[in-house]
């Protein structure tokens, strides 16, 4: 039996770290103002459906670069940190 699986684009990626680091800082990340807290609760809720997550390196590398666009620190290396513990938690698929 396979395992089930579930890949996500870079505005989800980014909607995943945000969330998990500062609910209230989705509204006001540039790439996530059309997202709000119940978004991210939904996401979560889907992904906790689903044995492994899988990103493109594409998604990845869009990802680390958008980010922190706009961000200052604290919040800056929080969501660096974020990123990387997710980045260790997935896998990457080269298609």
């Amino acid at each position: 039996m396979m395992a089930r699986r579930l890949a996500i684009d870079t505005n989800l990626l980014l909607l995943l770290v945000v969330g998990q680091v500062s609910r209230p800082f989705i509204r006001r990340h540039r790439r996530l103002r059309n997202y709000g807290e119940a978004d991210f609760d939904l996401l979560t809720a889907v992904i906790r459906g689903f044995e492994q997550l899988i990103l493109t390196p594409n998604a990845s590398t869009e990802a680390s670069n958008l980010i922190v666009y706009g961000v200052t620190d604290p919040l800056r290396s929080q969501f660096m940190a974020a990123l990387g513990l997710v980045f260790r938690s997935t896998i990457e698929h080269y298609r």
